[in-house]
């Protein structure tokens, strides 16, 4: 069978692939509020030892695989639910942060989530992450 499946078990994510190899997805999960796709997009951290073994290809067309680029990073640790406002209010004090301490950072801006759905949002724990640019950087 070359269907897909997503099933939910506390604090985990398993993704079906094309051949029926599930995968438990760990945490965190990227959220691409700058996406131009109307429902954004959501990036899964794939446990390293499937990372090493290869890829498995998706069940989904829809659902693309890339590497992410490490680098280094202003973070601000927050709780509640991670939406438009709260997303934007926290940057907005981690953009702050950052000046006063001159950093300079990237325009984009990640978001991350560590907690399923139903976790009540004081519990939750969320993060705004900005690449931090280096001045040789800004001048490329």
């Amino acid at each position: 069978s070359t269907g897909t499946s997503n099933c939910r078990q506390p604090g985990k994510l398993i993704v079906a692939t094309q051949k029926d190899q599930k995968i438990a997805m760990t945490v965190p999960v990227f959220m691409d509020r700058d996406s131009d796709k109307s429902e954004g997009s959501m990036g899964f951290v794939l446990p390293k030892a499937v990372a090493q073994e290869g890829i498995p290809s998706p069940g989904d067309e829809a659902v693309e695989i890339s590497k992410r680029t490490g680098g280094r990073f202003a973070v601000i640790r927050f709780s509640g639910r991670l939406n438009e406002s709260t997303a934007s209010k926290q940057e907005s004090i981690l953009r702050k942060w950052m000046s006063e301490r001159g950093l300079s950072g990237s325009k984009a801006v990640e978001s991350a989530g560590y907690d399923p759905p139903w976790t009540p949002g004081p519990l939750r724990r969320n993060e705004i992450l900005i690449r931090q640019i280096n001045s040789s950087e800004m001048t490329r």
